[in-house]
């Protein structure tokens, strides 16, 4: 309701006490469900509900609940997803969005400047992660990796440390700990282990920080998200200054074959293509 009425005409102090109103209403129901949720956990009464999903509406769907917030903390907010991620698995899509969605909003919470990026990605049952963990080999699923990407200021080695402990609010490297149960990581940590997978944390100082997720999902068919004939080699041109958007566009478009050119300014335009100008 407070949303509604924020984008009616009002005036700024009845502005600021709806937003004071829609941020304590949102600090409120996340703290209710998070103790709800890990009183589930510890009890063992939390029940999975598998379920076919599509995994490219998941992840979109994700990116879509967190445009708002990423808008409003003034990052950039990416979307990647490489080739060999399977289309539709059996799984319980609630509780991995739920991870999701903790994972991406801290990432904006204590990201200043830069980008918020969530890549997916395929894992060979041979990856130093799964052979790490002893991992059985089950042809019959496919490990996903689901990876979130900041680049705030960062987490300490002792911060890493106590990172998915009960009731720890860790700041980042220049930030006091923000409001919150500090419940979400430990929840997110014990769901991963709860549907049989796991999930990494790394960081550093002033660089940012990336949380791994992986997931063996069984797909539901043999198809994948990407689905595409081999493309002839194609360059591809681009003029902007954002430096985030060219290196997602150069990374997304390689998957497919494709490579580009980043031009910051017209200046910087070969002739053939400032005579394309208007």
């Amino acid at each position: 309701f407070t949303e509604l009425l924020l984008k009616s005409p009002l005036p700024r102090q009845q502005r600021d006490h709806l937003n004071t109103i829609r941020k304590s209403s949102e600090i409120l129901l996340t703290i209710i469900n998070d103790i709800l949720d890990f009183s589930k956990i510890e009890a063992g009464k939390l029940k999975l509900s598998l379920q076919e999903v599509d995994v490219l509406e998941l992840v979109q769907s994700c990116c879509d609940l967190m445009a708002g917030v990423a808008e409003r903390a003034q990052v950039h907010l990416f979307l990647e997803v490489a080739p060999g991620v399977p289309s539709k698995v059996q799984a319980d899509a609630p509780r991995i969005k739920q991870v999701l969605l903790n994972l991406m909003g801290n990432a904006a919470k204590f990201t200043r400047t830069g980008e918020v990026r969530l890549l997916l990605e395929s894992v060979p049952i041979d990856h130093p992660e799964l052979l790490q963990r002893h991992i059985t080999k089950n042809h019959e699923l496919s490990w996903v990796r689901f990876s979130v990407i900041d680049t705030g200021s960062g987490i300490s080695e002792e911060g890493l440390s106590r990172l998915f402990s009960a009731y720890e609010q860790l700041g980042g490297a220049d930030q006091a700990p923000r409001s919150g149960t500090g419940l979400g990581l430990v929840i997110s940590e014990q769901l991963t282990r709860l549907m049989g997978w796991f999930i990494t944390a790394e960081s550093e100082i002033g660089q940012g920080s990336v949380f791994r997720i992986y997931l063996p999902l069984s797909p539901l068919n043999n198809h994948t998200i990407y689905q595409f004939k081999e493309l002839p080699p194609i360059t591809l041109a681009l003029l902007s200054s954002n430096e985030l958007l060219c290196a997602w566009l150069s990374r997304s478009l390689g998957y497919l074959g494709l490579s580009i050119d980043c031009y910051q300014s017209a200046d910087q335009l070969p002739d053939e293509l400032s005579a394309l100008l208007i």
